[in-house]
């Protein structure tokens, strides 16, 4: 699945200092920025073609959503054979890397309704998804949508709660949890979660709304009381098991998620910027990842 040719490039960064000194760094954004411009204009033009990690081979960049002066690469950029976009493929090449480490990897992902499980799924049978849907019911009709998803009629939804998983302590390899984070109101919960189920040498992989530029998180809303205070205007992102508006965001990370994740007992602990030009993983991309 994996080819040396074409894998993109991570550079680690344990501070926001160092971060934000390389970013900021003339040579970095003018030679990023002139290759993403290339690369659209070509795309305009006729395919490009591209390495895609999500279903393992070569495939076709779709142009991506312009927001403004800026595209949209984390949530376009899609590959014309599996139609998963930059932040998918992204992340089936973590796993698929981190994955190599292992003979039989134990994988859990926190999501079960989507491209990513899907495309995971096939390349690692024993690879275990699941979703918040807490209700019997609704556990029920979102079964049946994931069996008609997967083409597998024995397919079920299982239900987790991060902050209460059941799986038995050291039991998974590798953790991949993608934009979930900012829905859970005791995060630091989860991450205790996380850290209590991995095995020594286990790695947790995650991706959340990341204030790049910020020490502190942005606390968007909080429960008091059983209640929700909202602190900012309300944010919902969409969510494959809630219809309607999706679920609320709770926060905007800042790098002192890295701090509670140090303090949850992982011993590395780094923000990971990825950029590929044969993997078309454009944009300035950021990922967390933590080592028990």
């Amino acid at each position: 699945m994996i080819t040396t040719l074409a894998l993109t490039r991570f550079r680690y960064f344990t501070r926001r200092e160092d971060y934000l000194r390389w970013l900021s760094s003339p040579e970095v954004q003018r030679s990023r920025r002139a290759h993403e411009s290339a690369v659209v204009e070509a795309t305009l033009a006729a395919p490009v073609g591209m390495h895609c990690h999500a279903h393992g081979g070569m495939g076709q960049l779709i142009v991506p959503e312009r927001q403004g002066d800026f595209y949209n690469w984390r949530e376009s950029g899609a590959c014309s054979v599996c139609d998963n976009v930059s932040r998918v493929r992204l992340a089936a090449e973590w796993i698929a890397r981190a994955a190599q480490n292992y003979r039989e990897p134990r994988i859990y992902v926190t999501e079960q309704l989507t491209p990513l499980y899907k495309t995971l799924r096939s390349a690692f049978p024993s690879l275990v998804g699941s979703e918040y849907v807490p209700e019997r019911l609704a556990r029920i009709k979102s079964s049946a949508t994931l069996a008609m998803y997967t083409a597998d009629v024995n397919a079920r939804i299982r239900h987790e709660d991060v902050c209460q998983l059941t799986f038995a302590d050291a039991s998974l390899d590798l953790i991949g949890s993608f934009d979930v984070l900012e829905h859970v109101p005791a995060y630091a919960q989860a991450i205790a979660e996380f850290f209590r189920v991995l095995d020594i040498g286990g790695q947790l992989l995650l991706t959340a709304p990341f204030l790049a530029g910020s020490a502190t998180t942005l606390v968007r809303a909080r429960v008091v009381d059983g209640a929700v205070e909202h602190l900012e205007p309300a944010e919902h992102h969409g969510n494959p098991t809630i219809p309607g508006d999706g679920v609320l965001c709770y926060y905007h990370f800042g790098w002192d998620l890295l701090d509670a994740l140090r303090a949850a007992g992982f011993r590395s602990v780094a923000v990971i910027d990825a950029w590929g030009a044969e993997t078309a993983v454009f944009g300035d991309q950021l990922a967390v990842v933590a080592t028990k």
